[in-house]
């Protein structure tokens, strides 16, 4: 019988943080912004401003490394492969392992002049390399897929982004907020006092969706009052 309490135990651990995944992608995570539907599936792809707030969620910091590069100037073409290395902040642990890679022949790249071509490939390749360690840390690739974003999903992405991290911050961001006050026991005028002295508002539903975002994560950063 005791044999299989530590079985259960990771059952249970699984299960509690897939459901804490799950909530977080429909509360916080934005379509079209953090990610966006794979054309002509139901499949969606992982863009890095998401894979970016799932490591603030889970408090990863990354660092990234040259595995391989292919330069010619003269041809020209600009090839890379980097490892994108995800790591506990705590503990400083290494929880992920991401490869990616780029070059400059790849049919979106070839309008580029030359040297524009190899800054762009350059970040592409840890863009790709990030987003495949958030994709394995998270455990999420049943959700998303692999980093697209160099599809067409991510160019309308692109020009929606900058528009709606202008724009009021979602119901759904307002309610988690909401909720993670109730959950800490704080009173809505201290946080009103602190949204006022951060971002100049003078009440939660007045903040802009990355002003919002930011507060959600101080929040989740919070000790929870004792009873």
């Amino acid at each position: 019988m005791n044999e299989q309490r530590p079985i259960q135990d990771s059952i249970e651990r699984v299960r509690v943080r897939k459901e804490e995944l799950n909530r977080f992608v429909n509360e916080i995570l934005e379509k079209d912004v953090d990610y966006g539907n794979i054309p002509n599936t139901n499949k969606y792809c992982l863009f890095k401003s998401g894979a970016e707030k799932l490591c603030d969620m889970y408090d990863y910091g990354k660092r990234f490394e040259l595995i391989s590069r292919d330069v010619n100037t003269e041809a020209p073409y600009f090839a890379y492969e980097i490892k994108a290395v995800l790591f506990d902040n705590e503990t400083g642990q290494i929880v992920a392992e991401g490869v990616g890679c780029c070059n400059s022949k790849e049919k979106k790249y070839l309008k580029y002049t030359p040297f524009d071509a190899a800054n762009i490939v350059l970040k592409m390749s840890k863009k790709r390399a990030f987003v495949d360690a958030v994709l394995t840390a998270t455990r999420s690739s049943d959700i998303f897929s692999q980093d697209l974003e160099d599809d067409t999903t991510k160019d309308t992405a692109d020009k929606k982004q900058e528009a709606k991290q202008k724009q009021s911050a979602s119901g759904k961001q307002i309610d988690y907020i909401y909720s993670l006050m109730s959950q800490l026991r704080l009173p809505v005028e201290q946080v009103r006092k602190e949204i006022k002295k951060r971002y100049q508002v003078n009440d939660i539903k007045e903040l802009n969706r990355e002003q919002a975002s930011e507060f959600i994560k101080i929040l989740k950063e919070q000790p929870a009052k004792a009873s």
